[in-house]
């Protein structure tokens, strides 16, 4: 019997201390989604079948430690934090992680910008009596551009403050950029902290979520830090951050635990975004061949480009960085808004992989326009045009697509974006620039007018003269 009573006791404590070692629930999703459309591959191909040019443009990865400022995406970190109730002892926290943020961004740090909202869990009376000095303006400017300003703003957080939850996200909504679309995608990274041990006023927390959904639709990421709360606070929480897609809630979480939720999550995701996803290696070029930022210039003579042909290989990638879910694509579809001197073959080839047609990803021509619903992570697509000297005031082809795309959150919720992409553009350019003859017209009119000018004078020069003599 004894023996039992050990073996039960053992097994006790077994479990209580696996129960101690589970981490705190984690629930919501943050996600980012990826929309990007490459130019990969481009051929210029004379008529007589000879390839002038045939230029793969590969993608190499970066890592932030080897990268100069130019490579940083801009960061907008925004903290809204309550400042009643201890949570005041947040600031060293707050504080800390901004400092670790200004070293990832060591050799960037004009490209940081942060604000520092408080607010107070006010009953609806409380929030009623406030007199109108005491409401905030929600058009304030809250950046902060230096190390400096931004912790000194976490120093100055005080509990006097009477500006509710929905108040502050207000002034994080006229303060971060506008995103539908993700046409800022690839050149900010917004984030949103929001810091509370609950909240008591049932429609501020009902309000706030409207703004929280708003702003997930503008696809910026959001962290909640929702720290240990009475069971109405904690029902209100999650009427905070229902249906709300792009927040991440980490609940009951203990107070010393905050620094640790900013250092690892929060900065997870800041990392995995801050960096341009790559630059471009072209291969297959020459003298002759230009890649700027925007679009890449091939210099060919005129004369030799009657009846050639121009080939553009794009890739689409779609992908999410999630804290939440599995990440399943439901459902991907793609529009290619392809320039219209362009030409769409389903048979086409690959130029990065000639085993490969435009079939095998499943574009189609449709009334809609050029569409596939392929569910791979990359999409391919062939393009072609033939090439006049007449059409060289033309010769600039440039690509966009849009993409409609719905992922699996987990737990049977999805999530549904519709996001757009811009390709590099493709420019065929004389190697010289285009002959003029305006010049050499300007001249041989002021020769011509020179010329009259002076057999006129020297007439003139004679009749007076033979005047002169008459006398």
């Amino acid at each position: 019997m004894k023996k039992i009573i050990k073996y039960i006791f053992i097994l006790c404590i077994i479990i209580i201390s696996a129960t101690f070692c589970i981490p705190n629930k984690v629930k919501g999703i943050c996600n980012t989604i990826r929309f990007s459309k490459d130019l990969t591959a481009v051929q210029l191909i004379l008529n007589d079948g000879t390839i002038l040019y045939d230029i793969k443009i590969n993608e190499a990865s970066t890592e932030p430690s080897s990268l100069t400022s130019i490579n940083y995406k801009n960061l907008n970190l925004v903290f809204i934090v309550e400042t009643e109730n201890g949570l005041m002892q947040n600031k060293t926290a707050i504080s800390n992680f901004i400092e670790g943020i200004y070293q990832l961004y060591s050799t960037a740090e004009d490209k940081i910008k942060i604000g520092i909202i408080p607010f107070n869990d006010l009953s609806q009376d409380e929030a009623n009596a406030r007199t109108q000095g005491q409401k905030p303006d929600i058009e304030q400017e809250i950046w902060k551009n230096t190390k400096k300003d931004a912790k000194d703003e976490v120093v100055k957080l005080k509990n006097e403050n009477k500006q509710t939850l929905e108040e502050a996200l207000l002034i994080t909504q006229n303060n971060v950029v506008s995103n539908r679309g993700g046409t800022n995608n690839g050149e900010i990274v917004q984030q949103v902290v929001i810091i509370t041990d609950g909240i008591d006023n049932e429609n501020v927390a009902s309000a706030s979520n409207t703004i929280l959904k708003d702003l997930g639709g503008n696809m910026i990421a959001m962290y909640g830090i929702f720290i240990e709360a009475t069971q109405k606070s904690n029902d209100n929480l999650a009427k905070l951050s229902k249906g709300v897609s792009e927040l991440r809630v980490a609940e009951g979480i203990k107070r010393e635990d905050v620094e640790y939720q900013l250092e690892n999550d929060v900065s997870q995701y800041i990392q995995e975004f801050m960096v341009r996803e790559f630059t471009l290696l072209p291969s297959g070029g020459n003298e002759n061949t230009l890649i700027t930022g925007d679009s890449i210039i091939l210099f060919v003579d005129e004369e030799i480009l009657h009846g050639a042909k121009v080939k553009a290989e794009y890739k689409f990638s779609v992908s999410r960085y999630a804290y939440y879910g599995d990440g399943t694509i439901n459902s991907n579809k793609i529009l290619d808004n392809k320039d219209p001197k362009m030409r769409f073959d389903e048979n086409e080839t690959l130029l990065t992989d000639t085993s490969k047609k435009n079939s095998d990803y499943e574009w189609k021509q449709t009334e809609e326009g050029l569409v596939t619903e392929c569910k791979e992570p990359d999409v391919r697509l062939v393009l072609s045009t033939i090439v006049t000297p007449q059409g060289m005031d033309e010769g600039v082809y440039s690509n966009s697509a849009l993409c409609n795309t719905n992922f699996n959150n987990g737990d049977d919720s999805t999530a549904s974006y519709s996001l757009s992409a811009k390709s590099m553009d493709i420019k065929l350019m004389p190697p010289f620039g285009k002959e003029t003859t305006k010049k050499d017209e300007i001249k041989w009119i002021i020769y011509t007018i020179t010329g009259l000018s002076i057999i006129v004078l020297l007439g003139l020069f004679i009749v007076i003269k033979k005047s002169n003599k008459k006398r």
